[in-house]
């Protein structure tokens, strides 16, 4: 079985690099943008992380809301223990006679009931927790903003790559077929006793590299082609010219301002350091205490084959807790410092973004 998936998975390449599969229809580069954006695994893995991490809001909004949860048991217990009865001396041996007998009682229930509870007060650890899932988010956001521009990048350096390859083996061709025709005419001039063997070995020569060059050339269009079909998703065909590159801002201060405001990588770090300042807040609330309100309503039968009794004996509890921690071996203070430093970095990486912008 395995051995056939690698055979299925090596024909399965071979068809995208080759183009054996569905016809290509890619033919300009807007059509090879567009297709590697429905179709690139890493843009696609990247939005399935979003999609993922958009759900950190709601879990983190479900701390301001109150949970609400039923359960069900039943019991069955069984006890034995011995009964030790005591006669009088039968055989005059000077001890009385005693007989062990057992003895044992069973009995079963059962219980139902539904609980609630609901969290009153955390000291704002819900509320940062919400801040520190939202600004998460939209790194996240960022971050695949980013992944769109690298593989946009990756398509359009792929597709003027082909181009570029396709150009350099028509001109090849045609230097070789210029350079046969002058060996041939070269051959034939040595023939009448213009020129000397030298002449003719000097063509053969510059033949012979051409041939060499033209080669080169055939295998490096086929190393763009399946670059090409790796990035887009399916091997190029005749690929029209790349358009005229867009207008770009003439100043290197008005570039770097709109860079410093755009990029990505740098809006991602600037998230990434929200993020770790509310955790190191949340870090923080961790030593104020907090009140939670219980509430629970159910009822209990001592015989299960009279389960109406659950209607009967019914209980209703509600209370509220205050947890103050007092002691927790240094957890809170470890993670304090903790955040403390990952802000830190957050901070630094903002300025290693910057860096590269200016780069």
């Amino acid at each position: 079985m395995l051995k056939r998936s690698r055979t299925l998975a090596s024909a399965a390449v071979v068809a995208l690099v080759t183009g054996l599969g569905a016809p290509a229809w890619a033919e300009t580069l807007q059509d090879a943008i567009a297709l590697a954006y429905r179709t690139n695994p890493n843009l696609l893995a990247q939005r399935a992380n979003q999609r993922a991490l958009d759900e950190t809001v709601v879990q983190a909004r479900s701390g301001l809301r109150p949970t609400l949860s039923g359960s069900v048991g039943a019991s069955y217990t069984r006890n034995d223990f011995p009964t030790v009865t005591q006669f009088v001396d039968t055989n005059n041996d000077g001890v009385p006679d005693t007989q062990v007998s057992s003895s044992s009682s069973e009995s079963d229930g059962a219980t139902a009931g539904v609980s609630l509870s609901q969290n009153i007060w955390t000291a704002g650890r819900s509320a940062l927790a919400i801040d520190q899932a939202r600004a998460g988010v939209l790194a996240g956001r960022e971050t695949l903003r980013g992944t769109e521009q690298s593989v946009m990048l990756a398509v359009i350096q792929a597709y003027v790559n082909v181009t570029r390859d396709m150009e350099i083996l028509r001109i090849r061709e045609e230097n070789l077929s210029v350079l046969q025709r002058q060996l041939e005419e070269t051959s034939a001039r040595f023939e009448v006793g213009e020129i000397t063997r030298t002449d003719v070995a000097q063509a053969e020569a510059s033949l012979a590299q051409s041939q060499a060059d033209l080669a080169s050339a055939r295998a490096q269009l086929s190393t763009s082609r399946a670059a090409y079909a790796a990035v887009v998703g399916q091997s190029p065909t005749d690929l029209e010219a790349a358009p005229v590159l867009p207008t770009i801002p003439a100043d290197f201060d008005a570039a770097m301002e709109v860079a410093l405001a755009r990029n990505p990588g740098l809006l991602a770090a600037q998230y990434r350091l929200q993020q770790a300042e509310a955790a190191v807040a949340a870090a923080r609330a961790e030593y104020l205490p907090s009140i939670r309100a219980t509430a629970s309503y159910g009822g209990t039968a001592t015989d299960l084959s009279n389960l109406d009794e659950l209607a009967d004996r019914r209980s209703f509890t509600a209370g509220a807790t205050l947890s103050v921690p007092l002691f927790t071996g240094g957890l809170n203070r470890s993670r304090v410092a903790q955040s403390l430093e990952q802000a830190n970095a957050a901070q630094i990486a903002i300025e290693a973004e910057r860096r590269t912008i200016l780069q």
